[in-house]
């Protein structure tokens, strides 16, 4: 758990917008400090907007320095990120269908 807690505060040092929640399947994942969104979110919304930091700012409802302080951390820790990104997709084709599943019982 030290080494945890101390990693974390080195990856805050050098990224002080981001923070760290317990995530998906229990591990801690950064986000963006300040909102409830995480950082793979941030970036998920970027791409979309075709990297257009502006444009996903104003859809996310902030300051557009948020959304670069996110893309800084997506830069460092691409492969954290997306793995993020996975788990959460994963998560949530597992509750889609256990609710299509529960709403085929129900009739």
């Amino acid at each position: 758990m030290a080494d945890r807690l101390l990693g974390e505060a080195l990856r805050v040092e050098r990224h002080p917008l981001v923070r760290f929640q317990q995530g998906a399947g229990g591990r801690r994942q950064p986000l963006l400090a300040g909102t409830r969104l995480y950082i793979y979110q941030v970036v998920g919304t970027v791409k979309a907007s075709r990297g257009n930091a502006a444009n996903a700012a104003e859809y996310l409802g902030l300051p557009e320095r948020l959304v670069r302080a996110a893309l800084d951390y997506y830069a460092e820790f691409t492969e954290e990120v997306d793995a993020d990104a996975e788990a959460a997709r994963r998560a949530e084709d597992d509750e889609r269908g256990r609710w299509e599943r529960r709403q085929l019982a129900l009739g």
